[in-house]
């Protein structure tokens, strides 16, 4: 699947298999092989190409290349990742919320006894 889309990405780029090859280093036929590749390739691969949306090339997910989304929906992402972030720090605060009464609870329960 990565690899399927490295070669989207020169294919889009118009950039040949031989000068990708050249530019990274890495092997001929690389790009033929199948499975998945490791985290240094990847590291590689986006040094060269740092335009290359590493989301994209992980997932499958959003733009293949960085900044080619326009400006309303950058902030639409914006705007949702920031109510995630907000959603779940209502989460984690309402759990911590709820622990800090029921250790109150038991605190009181204990003195309570003595």
């Amino acid at each position: 699947m990565i690899l399927d889309r490295i070669v989207e990405y020169l294919d889009y780029k118009g950039i040949s298999k031989y000068k990708f090859y050249k530019e990274t280093g890495l092997s001929n036929g690389f790009l033929d092989k199948k499975g998945s590749i490791g985290a240094d390739k990847c590291e590689i691969i986006y040094s060269h190409y740092p335009d290359l949306n590493l989301e994209w090339l992980i997932t499958g997910k959003g733009e293949k290349i960085k900044g080619d989304k326009n400006e309303s929906e950058q902030y639409t992402d914006f705007e949702n990742l920031l109510n995630s972030v907000i959603a779940t720090q209502g989460e984690m605060l309402t759990n911590q919320l709820e622990i800090i009464k029921t250790l109150q609870e038991k605190l009181k329960s204990f003195q309570d006894k003595k």
